[in-house]
């Protein structure tokens, strides 16, 4: 009779383990597997206001206003996401806009311009693409800008690169810039030629 219920329990443990060993367990995720949505990293909105004022311009041979005035605006936002081969690409977009009024700008031309001081706004847009790995400090970018204002035009582009050494210290960075402007010359009355 015992040999009976020996049987029926291990016949009974047998089916409880069998059953145990059915169940799926979780599998983990060994790919280190990160979101890629593109994040907002930082947001500058920066401000400055210049004013001078004066009577002796030498605009106006000695005599007459030294007024001038800059309002500066900037607006910078930083954007990151990780590509697929871990590396970290940053852009970063910036946004200046100047107006200003100054009495050096004033004066060139009696016949065109007849207010106390000249008045202009200079707008200046520009972009940075950055590939960082940040395992090694190593990145590589590029940027684009532009400037505009009434007589003034320039496109600008550069890289920029960063070698850091295995044991972290030591750093190299480059950066070189290339602008190209072109700008309308208006000479003064005394100056200009026949026919300007």
């Amino acid at each position: 009779m015992r040999k009976i219920y020996l049987c029926v329990a291990a016949l009974y443990l047998g089916i409880v383990a069998s059953h145990a060993q059915t169940k799926t367990l979780p599998v983990k995720d060994s790919s280190n597997y990160e979101a890629r949505k593109l994040k907002i990293e930082e947001i500058n909105i920066i401000s400055a206001y210049y004013h001078q004022d004066g009577n002796n311009s030498a605009v106006t041979g000695g005599i007459g206003t030294e007024k001038l005035t800059d309002f500066a605006n900037t607006f910078d936002l930083q954007l990151s996401k990780y590509g697929t081969s871990g590396k970290k690409h940053t852009f970063t977009f910036e946004l200046g806009i100047d107006h200003y009024t100054s009495a050096s700008s004033d004066k060139i031309d009696p016949n065109s311009i007849s207010s106390a001081s000249r008045q202009d706004t200079r707008v200046y847009p520009s972009l940075n693409w950055t590939v960082s790995n940040d395992k090694t400090g190593n990145a590589f970018g590029l940027t684009g800008s532009y400037s505009h204002e009434f007589d003034y035009q320039s496109f600008g582009g550069g890289i920029n690169l960063t070698r850091v050494s295995k044991d972290k210290n030591t750093q190299f960075d480059f950066k070189g810039m290339v602008f190209l402007d072109t700008w309308k010359v208006i000479l003064p009355v005394e100056l200009r030629p026949p026919g300007y």
